[in-house]
């Protein structure tokens, strides 16, 4: 594959006025008077994409994503740096730019097409195409100023994905219209995909980075955090919307003195192998879940730390920590907290994703409305899921996340993504993630 895009210390400054006077003050100003600080959207940005490649970019609002969109179209230039750009560029960066709406549909495609630098042959050839994917019916031929919303979208979405590109630059633009739109403009973003073509991909669906993409860039405050495997990326935007704004966790705090010890009812546990009753009544000061055999030593792991993760267990069909699982199973997985402060509400949460980052199913105790009891600094806390593994053979990961529930604030103690290693072995002629227990059958003949 050749490299298509390749953009190096790309920065794009902008002059902050405190209101329209400060600028024309600036500008008649016989000293060059400065009214304005300077706010910097990109900060010496550097990447390359590959042709054929589709990358995902992510990033909390203001980030500088949109700037970066615009720039490598060309709506907008640099300050510093250099781009270079090969092959002809469509992009949906904002549905229906440059359509007038005194024009009708037809008129606005040939509008639109002069502006992509298309011949009015060029567009000719596909306007059929594009308003049979449009269906907007008798609506293509009247003025745009009478189309509702849906229509418009759905207009001017065709319009840009039949300019048959060699990039497509979709920036939040596939969740548009009804849902059998969206489908369709899925179906089209794939067969993008499998054209070839490279697609750069904005969207804050995480899944949908990771289910689409082949890598990913994380934009933070114009810098560029993090380039890489979408997993890991999306593991790392999640932490900058749900944790501290660090690179790593936090480090443990000192152990808090023990206030109270773990009770358990000596009749929860007599089905269960003593393994289980020693897990369930050992009161760990470190943290233990490394020595699972189960354990992913990539497990992306932040939080305050005032409350930690400090082992598990998982048990099925009379094993404890097996290392592979069957389909069907039910999985039974135990784990251990610890607190060092205080919480009124904990949280306790698990997640099973697939390998590339997909979230298959999930709970939390606040979702359930389940009542689990307060937690002093010090005090242990241990929690039983129970998960059928319903799923198409393959490997998952399991993430567990405590948290305390604040003034209405969900705070993250401590989260650990991908922390289990799931491999669950069967045949199935089934496809998908989960087996539903479908059945079919021929009736007649």
């Amino acid at each position: 594959m050749s490299e298509i895009i390749r953009a190096q210390g790309l920065t794009k400054s902008y002059k902050l006025y405190p209101n329209p006077k400060a600028r024309l003050k600036e500008w008649l100003h016989p000293l060059r008077k400065k009214y304005h600080h300077p706010f910097m959207a990109l900060k010496g940005v550097s990447f390359s994409v590959q042709e054929g490649e589709t990358l995902g970019i992510v990033g909390q609002n203001g980030s500088g994503k949109s700037t970066l969109l615009q720039i490598i179209t060309g709506v907008l230039a640099h300050s510093s740096g250099s781009l270079e750009v090969k092959g002809k560029i469509a992009a949906l960066l904002e549905l229906g730019a440059g359509f007038d709406k005194e024009l009708t549909g037809r008129q606005n495609l040939y509008l639109n097409g002069a502006i992509q630098g298309l011949s009015r042959h060029e567009v000719e050839d596909s306007i059929e195409e594009i308003q049979e994917f449009a269906q907007i019916g008798e609506f293509f031929d009247q003025p745009v100023r009478l189309y509702s919303s849906g229509m418009f979208v759905r207009l001017a979405f065709s319009a840009a994905i039949h300019v048959n590109p060699d990039i497509l630059i979709v920036d939040e633009a596939l969740s548009v219209g009804d849902v059998k739109f969206q489908n369709k403009c899925f179906r089209k973003f794939n067969q993008f995909k499998e054209a070839g073509k490279t697609i750069l991909f904005v969207t804050h669906g995480t899944d949908l980075i990771t289910k689409h993409c082949d890598r990913a860039l994380l934009l933070h405050q114009g810098d560029l955090l993090l380039d890489g495997e979408p997993n890991k990326v999306i593991n790392r935007y999640l932490e900058l919307l749900l944790g501290p704004q660090s690179k790593t966790a936090s480090a443990p705090p000192k152990p808090s003195q023990v206030t109270k010890r773990l009770t358990l009812d000596p009749g929860n546990w007599a089905e269960y192998p003593k393994e289980i009753q020693r897990f369930a009544q050992a009161h760990p000061e470190q943290d233990l879940c490394p020595k699972n055999p189960v354990y992913n030593p990539n497990e992306h792991r932040y939080g305050n730390r005032q409350g930690e993760i400090l082992n598990f267990l998982l048990y099925a069909k009379g094993q404890c920590n097996p290392l592979q699982f069957e389909m069907g199973d039910n999985l039974e997985v135990f784990a251990l907290y610890r607190f060092h402060q205080s919480a009124s509400i904990p949280v306790y949460g698990l997640t099973l994703k697939t390998l590339d980052g997909v979230e298959v199913t999930g709970i939390n105790n606040l979702g359930e409305k389940k009542k689990v009891t307060a937690k002093e600094a010090g005090e242990y806390s241990l929690l039983h899921f129970v998960l059928p593994l319903n799923l198409i053979p393959g490997e998952y990961f399991i993430s567990l996340g405590l948290a305390s529930f604040e003034g209405g604030e969900v705070i993250p103690l401590e989260r650990r993504y991908d922390l289990i290693h799931l491999k669950i072995k069967g045949t199935s002629g089934r496809y998908g993630l989960v087996d539903l227990g479908q059945a079919m059958q021929e009736l007649s003949g």
